[in-house]
């Protein structure tokens, strides 16, 4: 069985085709390249079973199988892509087809014109034979023409070697080549008239045959949709039959990926959590011996009443780690149903050091009181998740608030608010800032809340590391529901602060 044609599909399907044998040896599978023209002309004339074609037919290739009396047929191996790349530092959000074709044509000589920075526009163009040029051409340019100031390349590696070297370059690729450029260059979102965006130009990858091909080909075919031959597909860095709606800029990551894994793997967590917790237990003895110490800003002066520590259970005791790494690896957001999951599970792990501290201050006599963002259908879990690790709980008093307890109001306010008539709050502990304060605080009052009451950190207040608690990227996301990952990615890049400009 003879293949040919397609320069740019033939490794893969050369690589497929020795799977094929595997499973059939009784089938001699043979691939050849020579580009899309020369397999379909090939084919035409009998030479070729099958021809691999990363371009629609032409007119007149139509118009030869017709007056040869041959009937074409065509499969859909793959799918590549054309996607338009920047350098990794350009911190372009997007564009729209409009501005790709001012850039590619010369109309738009400053990034500054397309949304970007004031810096000079580099366009990196390929040869006038390459397809991928004359497809841009015919979805994004229209009837403009391309910079004749470009930099002239020959090949796609070429691209990517002109763009990834200087700081203001734009070209455009193949996305399989883009994706490998990890770190060298980003993908340019393009968003179209209707505020849709996408990272590539769709580009089909094909099998022609007539409909008189042997049996043997369409076995082969047949093979091609198997689970085994499309996992093959992914790994070589195509995509079965059609591009996805989103795919990684530059990495294959989602924006919360380092954070779980720093918080599941790295020893700095291990060693920060058991540090804090090991603090707080030395603050509870300073506290003890010092009538007046208080952990709550807005209370009445301390009294006599007994010692109290409020402490957040999500984060600071229970490790939330699991719940977030399932949010990577299912590609979410986040998500109600997947949170409701997580917690009626009731096995989150202790985060290192809580279990003890919990324990010394119950030693020394020092009630705890837990707070929960969890509802009250979902408190039996959260106790039994407790007791099962050891943490103590008086069976005579209730010492958990779950957000159905505290009412509208939410957070470490509202449980200040109810503890303070009965105890002397010493110490709170918590992995993010609305265990110590208003939760619906915007980012620059969170900010100025973090300032006002620094005399408490470290000493009254102890806030353990989570990189995953927080509301400020609400603010960084604009406070917009249902962003892509690819977005969040974006609009984090857009917001890092360098030291270079």
């Amino acid at each position: 069985m003879r293949i040919g044609g397609s320069s740019s599909l033939r490794p893969l399907v050369a690589d497929l085709a020795t799977d094929f044998r595997k499973l059939r040896p009784d089938i001699d599978v043979r691939v050849q390249g020579g580009g899309t023209t020369s397999g379909i002309e090939r084919l035409l004339e009998g030479s070729l079973d099958a021809a691999m074609a990363s371009r629609p037919l032409r007119d007149h290739e139509l118009e030869k199988a017709a007056a040869l009396g041959v009937d074409l047929v065509s499969v859909a191996v793959a799918s590549s892509g054309i996607c338009v790349i920047a350098h990794r530092d350009n911190p372009i959000a997007e564009l729209s087809f409009e501005q790709v074709a001012d850039v590619f044509s010369g109309e738009a000589l400053s990034w500054e014109q397309v949304g970007g920075l004031a810096r000079p526009i580099q366009v990196v163009l390929r040869n006038a034979e390459s397809h991928s040029k004359a497809v841009f051409a015919q979805r994004v340019m229209g009837n403009r023409s391309f910079s004749d100031r470009g930099i002239a390349t020959r090949t796609r590696d070429e691209v990517l070697e002109a763009v990834a070297s200087r700081s203001w370059a734009v070209g455009f690729t193949g996305i399989r080549e883009a994706l490998r450029a990890t770190g060298r260059v980003r993908l340019v979102p393009l968003r179209d008239e209707s505020a849709q965006t996408t990272l590539a130009l769709e580009q089909p990858l094909h099998l022609w045959m007539t409909t008189e091909a042997p049996s043997t080909l369409r076995d082969f075919v047949d093979y091609l949709a198997s689970d085994g031959a499309q996992q093959a597909i992914l790994l070589a860095g195509f995509f079965s039959s059609q591009l996805p709606d989103e795919m990684p800029n530059s990495r294959s990551a989602h924006e919360r990926l380092f954070n779980v894994l720093w918080v599941q793997r790295s020893a700095e967590f291990l060693a920060a959590t058991q540090q804090l917790f090991q603090i707080a237990e030395e603050r509870i003895g300073q506290a003890l011996d010092d009538p007046s110490w208080s952990a709550d800003p807005e209370g009445p002066p301390p009294s006599a009443r007994p010692p109290a520590i409020l402490v957040d259970v999500e984060g600071a005791l229970l490790d939330e780690s699991p719940f977030w790494a399932e949010v990577v690896r299912r590609n979410l957001g986040s998500s109600a149903d997947l949170r409701h999951e997580w917690s009626s599970r009731g096995d989150a792990r202790a985060v290192p050091g809580a279990l003890e501290f919990v324990r010394a201050a119950r030693a020394r006599e020092v009630e705890v009181f837990y707070l929960s963002d969890r509802d009250s259908s979902l408190e039996g879990g959260l106790r039994k998740n407790l007791e099962e690790l050891g943490f103590p709980l008086p069976p005579d008093r209730d010492v958990v608030f779950s957000h159905s307890d505290l009412g509208e109001a939410v957070g470490a306010s509202a449980a200040l608010a109810l503890l303070r008539r009965t105890h002397r709050v010493i110490l709170v502990v918590g992995d993010s800032l609305d265990a110590f304060v208003d939760r619906a605080l915007p980012l620059e009052q969170q900010h100025a809340a973090a300032r006002e009451h620094a005399v408490f950190w470290g000493k009254k207040w102890i806030l353990l590391p989570n990189p995953n608690a927080g509301t400020w990227p609400d603010d960084l996301y604009l406070r917009e529901d249902g962003l892509s990952d690819m977005k969040k990615l974006t609009m984090q890049r857009e917001a890092l602060q360098g030291f270079s400009h």
